[in-house]
């Protein structure tokens, strides 16, 4: 891919963090925080090359944020009437950045125009126009057979799909949004059953209970809630010091583990709702966690590359194993056999007792 060369600012331009605004030097004046306005934010294209150009150009200060996903650099700006943010997941490809609108979507080829325009490049820097995340698995759920045929397209998410769990009869299974609602489906009709809301901000993870009788669901705001499967009530909320990344249930129900932004993993009692221990190790996100089928350890990934198998009885941690590159989920083949995912492939591991 040829390299796209963007122009420096120009000698009046005072930096975009600055006022007088709208004065006929900088166009460009910004804001933050991104973890708060991530919400409102539509992505309307794909830019050839990363964000620390189009910052220098417009003298914006490029930010380290979160947006209960991965860690990103990313700028908020205001210009010529349009809403933007510029992003780099950590977890995107090298040389591309996104463009988010808050306006509405028949307003994105002239926001990205009128973007081009300031910035002083051409339509060869716009990798993709339109959201990359808007096909249609991303806002629904889809269900197939083991014979690799769609079954099943499950509508109803205002936003992205970002959670889902099957319950352990097979009969119904639910799903968790950017737009913070949680949807029951039944599998044979692929009706929604239900709608659960409570959430204050996306949901990322979830898990349903050994029995179907209940669910867990994890969002943005540290903040764990307890669903009773027939009633469809909130009946608990756990609640956190730290955003949180993943939940999951103990093989007999009765607690459950949780892992947070700011690497601890977090046990709790299901009938308490207490947090009983802390688990701390992970210098970074924890990614994912799973509990191995008889109970006794729990597995957790995070970004700093390492897996870490937890004793569940001794809260302690009894082995760590690194990787190069964030490992993003982790599952248990059987009692001491274990699948990671990872930055660079997929892992394999055995637990030697």
């Amino acid at each position: 891919m040829t390299e796209i060369e963007v122009p420096g600012p120009e000698p009046d331009w005072q930096p975009a963090t600055q006022p007088p605004y709208d004065t006929g030097r900088n166009p460009a004046y910004q804001y933050s925080v991104w973890e708060h306005h991530a919400p409102l934010f539509q992505m309307i294209g794909v830019l050839a090359l990363p964000v620390q150009p189009v910052a220098q150009r417009l003298r914006l200060h490029v930010e380290r944020s979160w947006d209960g996903l991965d860690e990103l650099d990313v700028v908020l700006f205001r210009l010529k009437g349009f809403s933007f943010a510029i992003s780099k997941h950590d977890g995107n490809p090298v040389g591309v950045s996104f463009v988010w609108l808050t306006q509405p979507h028949e307003q994105a080829d002239k926001a990205l125009d009128t973007l081009l325009e300031v910035v002083g490049i051409g339509e060869d820097a716009v990798a993709f126009r339109g959201d990359a995340h808007e096909a249609p698995a991303e806002r629904t759920a889809t269900a197939h057979r083991a014979s690799n045929t769609c079954t099943a397209t499950l509508t109803g998410h205002a936003g992205l799909v970002l959670s889902v769990a099957i319950a352990p009869d097979g009969n119904w299974l639910a799903t968790g949004g950017r737009d913070g609602v949680v949807c029951i489906w039944d599998r044979v009709s692929g009706a929604c059953t239900a709608t659960l809301t409570g959430h204050t901000g996306r949901v990322l993870s979830m898990a349903i209970a050994p029995d179907g009788t209940w669910l867990a669901t994890a969002d943005g705001d540290a903040a764990v809630r307890i669903w009773d499967r027939t009633s469809g009530a909130c009946t608990a909320t756990l609640t956190g010091t730290s955003q949180l990344r993943s939940v999951v249930i103990a093989p007999d129900g009765t607690w459950l583990a949780t892992g947070c932004r700011d690497g601890a993993v977090r046990i709790w009692d299901r009938a308490s709702g207490a947090c009983t221990a802390t688990l701390t190790g992970h210098r970074g996100p924890v990614k994912s966690a799973a509990i191995a089928p008889d109970g006794t350890w729990l597995a957790t990934t995070g970004d700093d590359g390492t897996l870490r198998i937890w004793n569940v009885q001794r809260r302690e941690v009894a082995a760590v194993a690194r990787a190069e590159g964030g490992l993003h989920s982790c599952a248990w083949g059987s009692d001491h056999e274990l699948a990671v995912g990872g930055a660079r492939g997929l892992y394999l591991y055995k637990l030697l007792t």
